[in-house]
């Protein structure tokens, strides 16, 4: 599924961080989004910046049986050799990591990619937290289960969002 900008303008909705990718980290995931996929692994986020001649590489992986240091290996040798060739005249340095236990969703696609797993959410004009699973997402919005109930929220109307690992 491919989340495209909504309506009102907003995609990311971590309003907090400067989040959008350049377009140098789109053609970077573009190359390197079917190889992870290949490996059962999902593109969290990329990064890159150019410091002093060496190109620096951030991938953040998930996947659902979780991702430990043999997943971020296979992803490095699968990936830094396609970086060589994308960046033949640049030193490349790859950090390749897992999300974290309490990431904060910075888009709609990674709802789409953390389905099933807990999250929190601060939505506009409120003060507490609201817990769930996350259930299925669209370009729009998410559905999240809270106890017997599912409740749908709009991207627009979230403030702030977490992985909930309690």
């Amino acid at each position: 599924m491919s989340f495209e900008e909504s309506e009102n303008g907003s995609f990311f909705i971590d309003r907090d961080m400067q989040t959008r990718r350049s377009e140098a980290d789109e053609i970077i995931l573009a190359d390197v989004r079917e190889v992870l996929r290949g490996l059962g692994l999902a593109v969290v986020e990329v990064s890159s910046a150019r410091r002093r001649g060496v190109l620096h590489v951030v991938l953040v992986i998930h996947r659902s049986s979780g991702v430990d240091l043999n997943a971020c290996t296979q992803a490095y040798r699968a990936i830094y050799p396609r970086l060589e060739m994308l960046h033949p005249e640049s030193e490349i340095r790859l950090e390749v990591s897992s999300p974290g236990v309490e990431r904060r969703l910075k888009s709609p696609e990674e709802f789409e990619i953390f389905t099933g797993l807990g999250v929190e959410l601060l939505l506009d004009e409120e003060s507490d937290w609201k817990k769930g699973i996350i259930i299925r997402s669209s370009k729009d919005s998410v559905d999240i289960e809270t106890g017997d109930m599912t409740e749908t929220y709009l991207f627009s109307s979230i403030r702030r969002a977490k992985l909930d690992n309690s």
